[in-house]
């Protein structure tokens, strides 16, 4: 088993919830066999056993020929277990013990998707998805035509998408209380750093919305019609765009 069959392919704690069906025990020797054993029964979502075998495994047999794909395997049972940061720790060993394992390339992107998945809740501090998308955006720039390329550019969307929505939930915070040039920072980093996010398209809202409550009517109007150009016909906001852009014209023709 590889990370593009167990992490990268969203299979990891649900999967560990498996029911409780017996786990063939280990083989007694350790060794290539060990590896395999693991291979299986991490297969059927049984991390912890696996888990507890490599870890004695590499520790038994540092310097095999199997090695460095036990070593990963750990941190691959360590992230299915949800536990992100020993995962890490052995996704790190591996580069560190092995930089010239066939398995290298997918530790690096394991580290990142260990940051990612460490505050997927985006009200959360996100100091580990920043990391997440830095390590992301490396893991690109060094693979530009690598196997697991369109894995991190997917993984990659997830995560600004979520970096995104808390910089929009401060947007929001500051234009409820009326701060809306605090407000207006914060729309415009989203517009900036993640153009291509729905979050975008709430934050140009959120400038008419402000330029409305600053008395600029004008600002807000074209704020808003040039949102509408953009708002597929489905999205709830241009209900909300089109009533604000209404009214603001009504109140100019009455001017």
């Amino acid at each position: 088993m590889s990370l593009r069959l167990l992490c990268l392919s969203g299979v990891g704690i649900a999967s560990a919830m498996i029911g409780c069906a017996s786990v063939p025990s280990p083989p007694p020797a350790g060794g290539a066999e060990t590896v395999l054993w693991a291979q299986r029964v991490m297969a059927t979502g049984h991390y912890r056993p696996a888990a507890e075998e490599l870890e004695r495994l590499v520790l038994n047999f540092p310097d095999q020929g199997f090695s460095d794909q036990a070593q990963f395997l750990l941190g691959e049972a360590h992230m299915g277990l949800g536990e992100y940061l020993v995962a890490e720790s052995a996704f790190r060993m591996l580069i560190d013990s092995y930089p010239a394992s066939q398995f290298r390339d997918d530790a690096e992107l394991a580290i990142a998707l260990c940051y990612a998945r460490q505050s997927v809740n985006h009200r959360l501090d996100q100091s580990s998805t920043v990391a997440a998308e830095r390590a992301l955006e490396q893991f690109v720039e060094d693979h530009p035509n690598g196997l697991l390329v369109p894995r991190a550019q997917q993984e990659l969307r997830h995560v600004r998408e979520r970096l995104s929505l808390k910089l929009l939930d401060s947007a929001r915070f500051y234009l409820k209380r009326g701060r809306t040039e605090a407000a207006r920072v914060y729309a415009d980093q989203i517009m900036e750093r993640y153009p291509s996010s729905h979050a975008a398209l709430e934050a140009r809202f959120l400038r008419g919305r402000c330029a409305e409550k600053d008395g600029n009517a004008q600002e807000a109007a074209i704020e808003y019609a040039a949102l509408l150009e953009d708002l597929p016909a489905a999205d709830p906001l241009r209900n909300e765009a089109l009533e604000r852009l209404s009214e603001i014209r009504s109140k100019l023709d009455g001017a």
